[in-house]
């Protein structure tokens, strides 16, 4: 789904509910594969790290700042990268039928940090809709009002269901603050104060996104504690370190999408000088579509 959506274009709001989306279907995926591992040899001795969940949730935050710097080849490129590394995480008679998939097939999301990813699009589609109303003059924000403060009702309903520990304190803050801020946002919009709303917003979605984050991290030292070996990389249900049937896993570095954002801004400054010919300009904006 996240493929199809960089393939189509699709807007940040709609990349920002896949992404945390698959994040979520990743956590899921990565716990059952470890637990996998865990129910064939329990007492299998710690293996060299291969690859981790921080990982490949450095690798999903890759794809979506790309996306939504308007490096949609290099974001691409990048989920690629993701998919041939979930290729490579085999579970023989595990889940995914002996193996993970491609990124781009996975639906949806299990558990509560799917449900807050989900919380997530809404709010940006809510935040871009609140730009686009603030520009037209004499909008009102009463629709939008009773949207945010249903979204806000959606998100205490899903605290009201976090499980007591770990999973309450590290994302119920969070959550907390994200809940605060819609209510800002809706009182906000009844004012038609869009811009006021607008920000109340992105806070709100700052935080969800941490919550997010901290119970997908709750949820990875239930299961390692689970396995008696916390902090130990995920093995194969062969007690393998997960990527050696596929000859091992290499995670791209980071700093490569760094330099393609780089870039990309570079290409872009240049574009924007008034001074160029127009030959330049036709070569900078070629340059620019291989992004």
């Amino acid at each position: 789904a996240l493929r199809e959506a960089l393939e189509s274009g699709a807007q940040d709001a709609e990349i920002e509910r896949l992404t945390e989306a698959l994040r979520a279907a990743l956590e899921n995926y990565l716990q059952a594969l470890a637990q996998a591992g865990a129910d064939h040899d329990p007492d299998a001795p710690p293996a060299d790290q291969t690859v981790t969940a921080e990982d490949l949730d450095a690798m999903l935050d890759q794809v979506r700042d790309l996306a939504k710097s308007g490096a949609a080849n290099a974001a691409r490129q990048a989920l690629a990268e993701l998919e041939q590394l979930l290729e490579n995480l085999r579970a023989p008679g595990g889940p995914g039928d002996g193996q993970a998939g491609g990124a781009g097939q996975q639906q949806g999301a299990g558990g509560q940090a799917g449900a807050v990813g989900d919380l997530i699009g809404r709010q940006r589609a809510l935040a871009d809709e609140t730009f686009r109303r603030g520009e037209t003059r004499g909008a009102t924000g009463d629709d939008l009002a009773k949207d945010e403060g249903g979204l806000a009702g959606d998100l205490s309903g899903l605290m009201k269901s976090l499980e007591e520990g770990a999973e309450a304190e590290a994302g119920g803050k969070a959550l907390s603050r994200a809940l605060s801020a819609m209510r800002r946002a809706e009182g906000a919009l009844i004012e038609e104060n869009f811009d006021g709303a607008r920000d109340s917003m992105e806070e709100a979605i700052a935080n969800m996104r941490e919550g997010a984050q901290a119970l997908a991290k709750a949820d990875r030292a239930r299961a390692q504690a689970a396995q008696g070996r916390g902090g130990q990389p995920l093995r194969d249900p062969l007690g393998r370190p997960v990527g050696e049937a596929g000859g091992g896993v290499n995670v791209p570095e980071i700093s490569d999408a760094q330099r393609a954002r780089e870039l990309l801004e570079e290409l872009r400054r240049r574009l924007s000088e008034g001074e160029r010919t127009d030959d330049e300009i036709k070569y900078l904006e070629r340059l620019l579509e291989r992004f």
